[in-house]
């Protein structure tokens, strides 16, 4: 039976297997049942819209063993894998209890987006400015 370390292994070794369209990055993890772990060590990749198995994304059902397992990534793994900046930016105001666990052997596989030059440098677009509320005098 591999172990959690077997998983991380079998994933630094095998990563151009692991590298398909629609993979956001992959960690090693535990088989789930009903939403719970049961023990048994998985390679776990992270996708935006789960729209099938393993072999739905030209993912092999196991390699070196242990077992390959598609789940959807929540909205902040998503964002940690496409805009890393970002993430961290939202991660350094949120909450300890909703931060996302940062595995050893957990590996990124997609680009981050470059943000337009309007996001980076914070300007607004002046046919369409936002609208803010406008704060209340206190009487």
């Amino acid at each position: 039976m591999p172990t959690f370390a077997d998983a991380g292994r079998v994933i630094e070794q095998n990563l151009e297997a692991l590298r398909k369209p629609g993979i956001l990055g992959v960690r090693p993890g535990y088989r789930t049942e009903a939403g719970w772990p049961v023990g048994d060590p998985v390679i776990v990749a992270l996708v935006g819209a789960k729209k099938g198995e393993a072999a739905a994304y030209g993912l092999p059902s196991q390699l070196g063993g242990v077992p390959v397992e598609v789940r959807e990534a929540s909205p902040l793994e998503r964002l940690k894998a496409t805009q890393p900046s970002v993430h961290a930016a939202v991660k350094e105001r949120s909450r300890i209890e909703q931060h996302t666990p940062d595995f050893p052997s957990s590996i990124r596989l997609r680009r981050p987006r470059k943000l337009s030059r309007r996001r980076r440098t914070g300007r607004q677009n002046r046919k369409f400015p936002i609208a803010r509320p406008r704060p209340r005098s206190i009487r």
